[in-house]
């Protein structure tokens, strides 16, 4: 499984932990758990995080900026 997913160099060292670190520092949350019927085996769920939007809006004739989900 670990050559079709790293190619045939991968030398058994998948990283995925390194991975998790970097996908995290951009903004994605990741929850991860154990398998019930397998303890060797442990997933990982991502959730990309939407970016905010911002929004013009007019207060007494003064245009502000302000953050929207």
């Amino acid at each position: 499984m670990m050559e079709k997913v790293y190619g045939g160099s991968h030398l058994g060292i998948a990283r995925v932990g390194a991975r998790i670190y970097d996908l995290k520092g951009k903004g994605c949350a990741i929850i991860g758990w154990k398998d019930e019927k397998n303890p060797t085996v442990y997933w990982y769920q991502m959730h990309v995080r939407p970016e905010p939007k911002v929004e013009f809006v007019e207060i007494d004739g003064v245009m502000h900026a302000r953050m929207s989900r």
